[in-house]
């Protein structure tokens, strides 16, 4: 009787193992988002329609992100934020201002939580062309000042996390980070 319950037992459990694992184990989804991030100069550009027109630069900001794993990934967002964030360090390292916040502070739209779906991608740009706002002015709009000579840093993050859209667990991100220099 003892031979039969091992042999049962065995059984039993030889059945569980080939019912039960027949995916192989288990493993957690895998999200792979990757971002690329530019700083590009334009060339001076030259009114040739004014007579002692001035020369002007530019530097277009451009991140991309893409969700290039097999598993839709979720970000939270509104419609003011860009879904891929890019903020400007000044030669000082501090922030600076390339839009007049108060104009995003007055949109009135939803936030929360957006799908991220596999093989898509989000892109954001700015562009750079010496004038910054005033942070925290109580003037609307706010007011500008030219943006000092100097080497200028640009970090683009994108956070994100993997599974149903709350709650926002193992919340991950991605930064990239470049470099201009201005002369006014």
């Amino acid at each position: 009787m003892l031979v039969s319950r091992r042999v049962a037992l065995a059984a039993m459990l030889l059945l569980a193992a080939v019912l039960g694992c027949g995916h192989g184990p288990t493993q957690p989804p895998v999200a792979i988002v990757l971002m690329s991030l530019s700083a590009t100069a334009s060339a001076p550009l030259r009114a040739h329609l004014v007579a002692g027109a001035s020369t002007a630069n530019r530097v277009t900001l451009s991140a991309k992100v893409i969700n290039a794993g097999p598993t839709q990934v979720w970000h939270y967002g509104c419609c003011y934020t860009p879904m891929v964030g890019i903020d400007v360090l000044g030669p000082d390292g501090k922030v600076v201002l390339l839009t007049d916040p108060k104009i995003a502070a007055s949109l009135d739209c939803p936030c929360g939580p957006a799908p991220f779906p596999t093989g898509e991608d989000r892109s954001s740009s700015l562009t750079f062309n010496g004038t910054l706002y005033v942070p925290d002015s109580p003037d609307y709009p706010s007011p500008t000042y030219a943006a000092p000579a100097g080497r200028y840093t640009v970090i683009a993050t994108y956070a994100y996390w993997v599974g149903a859209a709350y709650p926002q667990t193992d919340v991950r991100s991605v930064e990239r980070r470049t470099t201009f220099d201005w002369r006014p």
